[in-house]
């Protein structure tokens, strides 16, 4: 029962004790520490912790301390996976008794990301959970699942445009959406949240739903924009923006894609839609019967649901909602109740039509009237009531 597999890659056998590991690791970190302070190369740093070792716990930890450098190799200097298109490893972390590199199911680059130390064991939890559900499917694995949602014909493909903790939680959220859920992405600040909003857009139009992605300020669709083409989707004419004047730029500030001079916007593009919606026969599987043609995803902001000017926007995101074939991404979550003023109006709708749908905010827990928008997803479980939570 000390034996864990997670060693094997690093060539040692069943016989390596992973509870004695774990006790000395702290004792590791803390060298480690020291090292790291005086070394000028990575080589120096190494073999200084070797000797240090062998001075203050004896020669026959070795073998763990070569465990404790090749975990830490593999977190700092990643050789054989290159990290997605656009991003740079992070190169001088170091594990401690608060957070350890993250170690997920996927092949793919976890370019030294970091995670709290009490949340790695629940993250492979789960992650094992899903790997149970969809091995049948997908004999092989979490990375296969995605690649075949997104459309990446090879893993090599997928890993170029995702580092592996994405693809992880990629899988996590598509799984319950599929099963009309939700799931919360609260990755640190530059972490990239925004490519994996972006391969929720294409998770959906690909499957025929319409995205509905919604957000703080709505400078954001240009970035999200540029997360769709970093993930090898350049498609600026699938975003149909709600704002009564817009125009998607790229990273040159050259503007790629706007309205045409009658195409309708704001207000009255929501009407349209709304009278789309509501023709007889219209079928709602298939996005091009009502949205303007060639669009695929709506954009809009928190902002933009306020007051009786957004009062159309709403009806037509909540009648979009209510056709079963929408799903739900709130980007900057943290500000989808409280700073907008549309929060009561956000959890009706969302618990009253429980649509598919990924929060993503590194805060999105920060406001305790906020709260009550997560509903859907496990937090349910807490209370008996809105109120209560």
């Amino acid at each position: 029962e000390d034996s864990d597999p997670m060693f094997a890659r690093h060539g040692k056998g069943a016989d390596f004790n992973a509870s004695i590991y774990y006790k000395l690791k702290p004792h590791f970190e803390e060298i480690w520490r020291v090292v790291l302070a005086r070394a000028k190369a990575w080589k120096d740093a190494a073999i200084a912790f070797r000797d240090l070792v062998v001075e203050k716990l004896g020669k026959r930890v070795l073998p763990y301390a070569k465990a404790f450098i090749a975990e830490i190799r593999d977190g700092k200097f990643v050789r054989d996976r290159k990290s997605p298109q656009g991003r740079t490893p992070i190169n001088n972390a170091v594990e401690t008794q608060l957070q350890v590199f993250y170690k997920g199911l996927s092949g793919g680059n976890n370019e030294g990301v970091m995670v709290p130390r009490e949340h790695i064991l629940p993250i492979q939890n789960a992650l094992a959970a899903l790997d149970a559900r969809i091995r049948n499917q997908y004999p092989e694995g979490l990375d296969q699942f995605v690649r075949d949602q997104l459309g990446y014909k090879t893993n090599e493909e997928l890993y170029e445009h995702l580092g592996g903790y994405q693809v992880d939680t990629i899988g996590l959220a598509i799984d319950a959406m599929m099963n009309n859920k939700a799931f919360i992405i609260g990755d640190d600040t530059g972490v990239g949240k925004g490519r994996q909003a972006a391969a929720f857009i294409r998770w959906a139009v690909r499957n025929n739903k319409v995205p509905i992605f919604m957000s703080a300020q709505d400078n954001l669709y240009n970035d999200m924009y540029r997360d769709l083409l970093a993930i090898g989707s350049d498609n600026a004419e699938w975003i149909q923006p709600t704002n009564t004047k817009w125009a998607i730029t790229n990273q040159d500030d050259e503007i790629i894609h706007e309205p045409e001079p009658t195409e309708p916007v704001g207000t009255p593009l929501a009407r349209k839609i709304l009278e789309n919606l509501g023709k007889p026969g219209v079928d709602v599987t298939k996005p091009d019967a009502f949205l303007p043609k060639g669009r695929k995803a709506i954009f809009t902001t928190y902002a933009q649901m306020q007051g009786p000017a957004g009062g159309t926007r709403r009806l037509m995101v909540e009648t979009l909602i209510k056709t079963k074939n929408a799903i739900l991404i709130m980007d900057e979550s943290h500000k989808a109740s409280g700073e907008s003023g549309v929060g009561e109006w956000l959890v009706k709708v969302l618990t009253d039509e429980r649509p598919p749908t990924t929060y993503l905010s590194a805060t999105f827990a920060k406001r305790p009237d906020n709260m009550p928008v997560y509903m859907m997803t496990d937090l349910q479980f807490i209370a008996a009531s809105i109120p209560e939570v």
